[in-house]
């Protein structure tokens, strides 16, 4: 007897071990197949994306992007340009010199107060993100990924329309 509850209670022990196992195996193969999905799809958009900028040298890039319209308070600096490398720097030293300003100066707190009354690290700080805007004035914005994948969808659909 106590032979047959010894063969039961290994034969459960290896049944958990057995299930165990096969969900393991399970969530690591659904894994990879996911992880191989999203870079055969992330390589798809960059490829889309090569094919839309060849498609659009013959077209100015869009002046503002699309999320200007659906943010009012829209920021700057989510904005995507194209930089050199040096110009890169150059900006996100700017960027540095004015966050300086505004954290050690605490420069907050003088938003709301007239022109007058302002400490001169806050005109300076003023100055330095006016200039910052005429600088970023130059440099186009890059339109964003879905803005590209409705101009793609836009040409194929127009073009399929063509071939009918």
């Amino acid at each position: 007897m106590a032979f047959h509850t010894t063969v039961h209670t290994l034969q459960v022990i290896l049944g958990w071990l057995a299930k165990m196992a096969a969900i393991w195996f399970a969530i690591s193969v659904i894994s990879i197949t996911l992880i191989l999905f999203a870079v055969h799809a992330w390589s798809l958009l960059l490829r889309l994306k090569v094919k839309m900028d060849e498609f659009d040298r013959t077209m100015p890039l869009p002046l503002f992007d699309r999320r200007r319209k659906k943010h009012p308070k829209f920021n700057l600096r989510l904005t995507r340009r194209q930089f050199s490398r040096t110009e890169g720097e150059m900006f996100e030293k700017l960027d540095h010199a004015i966050d300086y300003l505004i954290d050690t100066y605490d420069l907050r707190k003088f938003s709301g107060i007239r022109n007058e009354l302002l400490p001169d690290e806050f005109i300076a700080a003023q100055r330095l993100l006016q200039c910052r805007a005429e600088m970023l004035k130059e440099y186009t914005p890059l339109p964003s990924l879905s803005y590209l994948l409705k101009r793609r969808l836009a040409y194929l659909m127009n073009r399929r329309q063509t071939w009918v």
